[in-house]
């Protein structure tokens, strides 16, 4: 796609300002395409004149919310790159990821800015801390000189970097994934694909914004297609199904773990007769990802929801999804994380070939959404 993010958001704010792209449930928030643009450019602006350009780093530690995702889209929109944090990684992973991505800004709420402490006190000498609300947050407070807010944002390609992500760095310290604004489309186009999500759809996303599903999957597809979000402060079983009836979703994303949880739940508190109305007569599908779902649960989950649930997989270093089950009528594998959508998806041996039917091999991806690199390359 030759396309960036702020193509597509100048696109939607222009065609349909007034429909809606986010909602917070906490907060009860709605951002709207038009003010989406609005934020995107007033926070460009304002990292311009902080003296924060194209290319450089600019990291958030927050909770899901309404000025998180201005913040993030925002920041691409600028030709900066957003570095999201991961809330839960720990003091040591948290350091360390701040210091190699060279950030220059770091955005963080106050519950971060007192449980992290330490932390925060060490970075203050390296970037400037801006503590963020997601109630009540004014992208002004960056600068107090209005007058000298340039209006001119430097021009953007689709393979300028976007995002810089930190992998959990189970085998050592974690890598910084970089992708570009084609790859990130790429990855989200690829869902949208696989999905079938049209400007009608509106997907529930409970995971963190610091994990690539919950900012491909569910924030870059709906807004290619021109769709909509619910975004919660973070998962709960017992709004889960609320929220889909409430704000009329039409899919949603979940991790095996969730699937759990909301099985378990389900079997103390079933859900009512209306709920599970709506769920067949308006859900299309939910989607699981991030680690393999068990036939036996998979099943469960469909029989006693009565939705379909879709097994996928995805990586950070592809910009998410690379593989997806087919959506109804086709046919599920259960077990499987499917077939390739938007890329092409090889098993191949040590002298790259491809591996034969039964055969073990390494899983090979091509195209567009495969990242540009890894940040410092270490």
């Amino acid at each position: 796609m030759n396309k960036t993010v702020r193509n597509i958001i100048d696109q939607h704010a222009a065609t349909q300002a007034d429909s809606t792209y986010l909602i917070t449930p906490q907060t009860e928030q709605t951002m709207r395409y038009g003010e989406l643009q609005q934020h995107a450019r007033e926070l460009s602006q304002q990292l311009i004149a902080q003296g924060i350009g194209k290319g450089e780093k600019v990291a958030m530690l927050l909770d899901n919310g309404y000025w998180s995702v201005a913040i993030m889209l925002g920041v691409m929109y600028s030709g900066a790159v957003i570095v999201p944090m991961n809330t839960v990684a720990g003091e040591s992973a948290l350091n360390y990821a701040l210091d190699h991505s060279d950030a220059q800004l770091l955005f963080v709420s106050p519950h971060y800015a007192k449980k992290y402490a330490q932390l925060i006190d060490n970075m203050l000498g390296r970037m400037a801390m801006i503590l963020v609300d997601n109630a009540d947050f004014n992208p002004a407070i960056l600068n107090d000189h209005s007058t000298d807010i340039p209006q001119t944002l430097p021009d953007i390609t689709p393979d300028d970097h976007a995002i810089l992500i930190y992998t959990s760095g189970t085998t050592g310290r974690p890598k910084g994934v970089l992708l570009s604004h084609r790859n990130i489309l790429a990855g989200g186009n690829n869902t949208a694909t696989a999905h079938q999500l049209t400007q009608a759809d509106r997907g529930l996303c409970v995971l963190p914004l610091y994990h690539i599903n919950a900012e491909i999957v569910s924030l870059v597809s709906s807004l290619l297609c021109g769709g909509s979000v619910v975004l919660p402060a973070r998962f709960g079983v017992s709004a889960f199904w609320q929220d889909i009836v409430k704000y009329q979703c039409s899919w949603f994303s979940l991790v095996p773990t969730m699937v759990t949880y909301l099985l378990d739940h389900e079997s103390r508190e079933p859900i009512d007769n209306l709920t599970r109305d709506y769920i067949k007569q308006h859900v299309h599908f939910g989607r699981s990802a991030s680690s393999p779902l068990s036939p036996e649960m998979h099943r469960e989950f469909e029989r006693k929801f009565s939705v379909s649930l879709i097994e996928t997989m995805g990586l950070t270093e592809t910009a998410a999804q690379i593989l997806s089950n087919p959506l109804p009528p086709g046919k599920i594998k259960y077990g499987s994380p499917g077939i390739a959508f938007g890329n092409e998806a090889k098993i191949m041996n040590d002298h790259q070939q491809d591996c034969p039917v039964g055969v073990q091999g390494e899983l090979m991806i091509r195209g567009d959404n495969v990242m540009a690199g890894y940040y410092k390359n270490e």
